[in-house]
């Protein structure tokens, strides 16, 4: 087996993402000797304009809390963290269109799915939020 340059490895893990979720088969990713499995607590980010989409890597099932976007003040700082709840729009769920219902906490943004999959590998929340941000 060759060598991988580091700036293909992500895209050879999406590969072998995509070809396990296409086969139905747990997504399953062997990475440095270690076995990387994909769940509704993996995600990933990404944001354009006033758009930001989380993608997330497992079906979450009825909700999704996405941790990481967690709102509330910051008791050691004089800002708060995460996104503005006033600041997001609408959330919707790509190949599905519909609005979603959602909630900040201080625990994170919990998002209800739809009732079906929309697609079988990963899910992607699009949120948008007020121009400017």
């Amino acid at each position: 087996m060759g060598f991988v340059p580091e700036v293909y490895k992500q895209d050879v893990l999406a590969y072998y993402f995509n070809k396990a979720a296409a086969e139905d088969k747990e997504v399953v990713v062997t990475y440095k000797g270690q076995n990387l499995r994909y769940t509704a607590q993996d995600i990933r980010f990404t944001a354009k304009d006033n758009i930001l989409y989380a993608t997330v890597l497992g079906w979450p099932g009825e909700k999704v809390l996405i941790k990481s976007l967690a709102g509330g003040p910051d008791p050691n700082r004089n800002f708060w963290n995460g996104l503005y709840p006033s600041a997001i729009v609408s959330i919707h769920m790509l190949g599905d269109g519909k609005e979603l219902k959602w909630e900040m906490t201080t625990e994170g943004l919990t998002v209800e799915t739809t009732k079906t999959k929309p697609c079988e590998h990963a899910f992607v929340f699009k949120v948008v939020r007020k121009k400017p941000f």
